[in-house]
């Protein structure tokens, strides 16, 4: 065949370039139109798709939710308090920690009769502190007295706190009986052993004094002076004597720590509190028997000697749903006369609570 002229191929070639050019906007138009349908179903189409939910931007408004408690009045604990706020008390005073205020107690008052009765006896250091609200009524709270075997709790708590939670000491450790101090003869004997677990519960349920004179003899070492000093100062203890005297301010203090103890949840912080609800003696509980209340507490009672006199009683209440810090110390001279008087006092104390805080 022969060659195909030059004019030919150009027109060809111009057809081709026309047929390109019209796919071109055809495909231009066709892109441009599912832009647009894209466009218009992410607006609210039916192919739209749903995006992810935010949790916190679409969650619904809760009804009814409870508020944040209020600082101010959400309820506290015996260590949440202020101790050093509690008034002297030179006369029987109700007080409020949470606002300030203290009141003297109405001269007229069953309590003021009750104290007027008892210290024909010997002198007084009360408190009844409500652990929840900071509500109280207290007397003479800076007076010393003779804490007698009431201290015992404390150094029990202690023991328990300090030395078997840390590990260095347990409830089986052997307490040997040494010679060179006075005992009376319960545990006392030289030579013997005792697990200290069972001179602790000799301790609190029977307030037996060998077992404290064996616990500080084996114990006291490991530290006993220098926390006893930095808890309550040299104006307090006396490293001297295994009995101290103190206030009812200063036993508050004390209790603080027991109280924070108890409330620790270990098995040996359980195993002292159900031994101080089994205490042998307890002016507390006797003098609130009609009222259900639950006491865990260690008394202290000492006569014939006008320097360490005592019928003293301190400890936690549970009452129609609240909790109470009682703190009864005396000089009376340990005899049911001087029993039945501070146990007036305890009940008498109740009473003078205000309203709002009186179970």
């Amino acid at each position: 065949m022969g060659a195909q002229p030059a004019g030919g191929l150009r027109r060809r070639w111009v057809v081709v370039a026309v047929v390109l050019c019209a796919l071109v906007v055809v495909a231009a138009a066709f892109a441009q139109r599912v832009r647009r349908d894209a466009l218009s179903g992410m607006s609210g189409g039916a192919a739209a798709e749903e995006r992810p939910a935010d949790p916190e931007a679409d969650a619904p408004a809760v009804l009814g939710a409870p508020a944040s408690p209020d600082p101010a009045t959400a309820p506290t604990t015996l260590s949440d308090l202020d101790l050093s706020a509690i008034p002297a008390a030179a006369e029987p005073t109700s007080f409020s920690l949470a606002d300030g205020d203290a009141t003297p107690v109405d001269p007229a008052s069953s309590l003021c009769a009750a104290i007027q009765d008892a210290e024909r006896l010997g002198s007084l250091s009360l408190l009844l502190l409500d652990c929840g609200t900071g509500a109280g009524v207290a007397y003479g709270t800076d007076t010393t007295v003779y804490s007698a075997s009431t201290f015992k709790a404390v150094y029990a708590a202690y023991v328990c706190s300090e030395l078997i939670e840390s590990g260095q000491v347990t409830r089986e450790t052997i307490c040997p009986v040494l010679e060179g101090d006075e005992y009376d003869g319960t545990y006392g004997v030289p030579g013997r052993s005792y697990y200290l677990g069972t001179l602790l519960e000799a301790l609190i349920t029977e307030s037996d004094n060998d077992a404290f004179r064996i616990l500080h003899v084996n114990l006291d070492r490991l530290g006993y002076t220098s926390w006893m000093l930095e808890r309550f100062g040299e104006e307090v203890f006396e490293p001297a004597s295994y009995y101290q005297f103190v206030s009812a301010r200063t036993m508050a203090q004390a209790w603080s720590f027991v109280a924070d103890y108890l409330e620790s949840g270990t098995e040996t912080a359980a195993w002292l509190d159900s031994l101080l609800s089994q205490t042998g003696t307890s002016f507390i509980r006797s003098a609130l028997a009609d009222t259900g209340a639950q006491v865990r507490n260690k008394a202290g009672w000492y006569a014939n000697d006008p320097t360490y006199n005592s019928t003293s009683d301190v400890g936690l209440v549970e009452l129609d749903g609240s909790s109470y810090l009682v703190v009864a110390l005396s000089d009376m001279p340990a005899c049911s006369q001087s029993e039945q008087a501070l146990e007036g006092v305890i009940r008498a104390l109740f009473e003078a609570l205000p309203a709002s805080d009186a179970s």
